[in-house]
Order: structure tokens, then C-alpha cells, then sequence
């Protein structure tokens, strides 16, 4: 009996501290972005450890756990955790028909004068990112439909009525998908790291399950979720957006841009 105790306390303590140091780091990447506070991304000199960033870890983690119940807590990371692996895979999609314009100079936050490769060769059609963006939330919100239409008519028949709305669902979504992959071209990305396989269908295969699991969760679970979002969607259009790196960088551009013009005013 003590064995069995003292071995679930050293798994919930490994599970606290990889927890913890998976969302420092991660508050902290965020910070560097500029999507969160500055503050968030200072690290230490001799040990490299984001110590802003754990902090504010752990003060949020202590306040939840004093604060809301246990199983109020696990709806909201399961509800959250779910809806993320959603926007994940959708991004996935996105960014892998996008065109790569552009390389950063982290050292000034300006682009170089790098030569972009060629986009015909990869069959790139212009502002195909934006209807790739259109194409996969028709996916989302089609089987979105699917799934509420399903819970919501519970009392009928599954094989009769609930069903054949799935297959109907999942034909639609197949051939939206047939279409990506048939009108539009993968591009190729500068450092890709982990590159998906079978784009867009492994993607939106896991759009579709983690919407499934997440109908499934209750109503709380839910709320909790629209609350979670809603925080950081305001911390993004009431922070993250005036001090992301990109719209610094695109500020920095365009003075330069002014500097150069009033500079030829100038000359002539």
C-alpha cells in the first residue's frame, strides 16, 4: 500500500514539473515573439532558466489549484488542450500551402537581401494561402454541424438518421480536401524541421477527431474553453498585436522606406 502511494506521488511530481517547465518555456517563446510581456522572456546568465517566466508559472498554477475545484481544472485543460490540437492542425494546413517570402535577421528584425525562390516550379497561385484558409473552415464547420447535428438528435435512430448524416459529412469533407490536393501545390519551406505527411488529410483527420472528443465533454467544459480562449484573445489584440515582432519589424521597414524616399526628395 505505501509503495503503491509513494510511487503515485514521485508520477503527480514529475508530472507538476514537467508541466512547469514545459509552460516557462513556452510563456517564454510566446514573450519573445512579443505576444506576452517583455518581462516574461528574461533568462539567467549562469543557468539559462527562463526565471520570470517559471514564476509566473507557478503563481498560476498555485492560484488554480487553491482556487478551482479539481474537476473544474480538468475541464479546462481537456476542453483547451483539444480545441488547441484543432487550431494546430488547421495551422499545419495553412502553413504548408503558404509562401515562404521572407527571412528574418534576428540581430536587427529586417529582411535581407536574400533571393526567394521561384514559386512556379512549385505551382504556387497567388493568394492561395488565403483560400486554403477559406477551404479548411468550411472542413471545421461542416463536421462542427455534423457533430452537434448528431448530439442533438440522440433519441433517433443511429443507423437510420444519425449515421448517414456522418458519411454525408465525411463525404463533403473528403472531397473539399480532394480539392485542396488536386488545385493547389505544397511549397517548399526554408528550415521545415518536421514536415507533415499526407497534407492536408492527416490534418484534418485530426481536426475531426479532437472535435469529436470534444463534444463529448460536458457543458462546463465548454464554458471553460470559451473562457480560456477568450482570454487570450483579448491578451492578443490588447497586447500581442501592437508588440509582436512582425509589426515592430514592419514599422522598422517602413521608416526606413520613409527615410530613403525624403532622402531622394532631398538630392533632387
Amino acid at each position: 500500500k505505501y509503495i503503491v502511494f509513494f510511487t503515485i506521488l514521485l508520477a503527480s511530481a514529475s508530472v507538476a514539473l514537467c508541466t512547469l517547465t514545459t509552460l516557462a518555456r513556452g510563456l517564454m517563446v510566446i514573450s519573445e515573439d512579443g505576444l506576452m510581456f517583455k518581462f516574461l522572456s528574461s533568462v539567467a546568465e549562469c543557468s539559462k532558466v527562463p526565471v520570470a517566466a517559471t514564476v509566473t508559472a507557478s503563481s498560476v498554477i498555485i492560484f488554480f489549484t487553491l482556487v478551482f475545484s479539481y474537476k473544474i481544472l480538468i475541464h479546462l485543460v481537456s476542453g483547451g488542450t483539444l480545441v488547441t490540437f484543432v487550431a494546430v492542425c488547421f495551422t499545419l494546413v495553412v502553413i504548408s500551402y503558404s509562401k515562404t517570402k521572407e527571412v528574418v535577421d534576428e540581430s536587427t528584425g529586417l529582411v535581407p537581401n536574400v533571393p526567394v525562390e521561384s514559386s512556379e516550379d512549385a505551382g504556387y497561385v497567388e493568394g492561395q494561402e488565403w483560400k486554403i484558409v477559406g477551404l479548411m473552415g468550411v472542413y471545421t464547420k461542416l463536421w462542427s454541424f455534423g457533430i452537434l447535428l448528431v448530439h442533438l438528435l440522440k433519441s433517433w435512430s443511429f443507423w437510420h438518421v444519425r449515421f448517414p448524416i456522418l458519411v454525408v459529412t465525411g463525404i463533403i469533407g473528403l472531397l473539399i480536401l480532394t480539392y485542396i490536393k488536386l488545385n493547389y501545390h505544397i511549397q517548399p519551406q526554408r528550415d521545415p524541421g518536421f514536415v507533415c505527411p499526407g497534407i492536408p488529410f492527416v490534418p484534418a483527420i485530426g481536426i475531426t477527431l479532437n472535435l469529436a472528443l470534444f463534444s463529448v465533454l460536458d457543458v462546463t467544459a465548454h464554458l471553460m474553453t470559451i473562457a480560456y480562449f477568450g482570454f487570450g484573445t483579448a491578451m492578443y489584440f490588447g497586447y500581442g498585436y501592437f508588440h509582436s515582432t512582425i509589426t515592430l519589424r514592419k514599422q522598422k521597414e517602413l521608416e526606413l522606406t520613409q527615410n530613403d524616399e525624403n532622402d531622394e526628395v532631398v538630392r533632387s
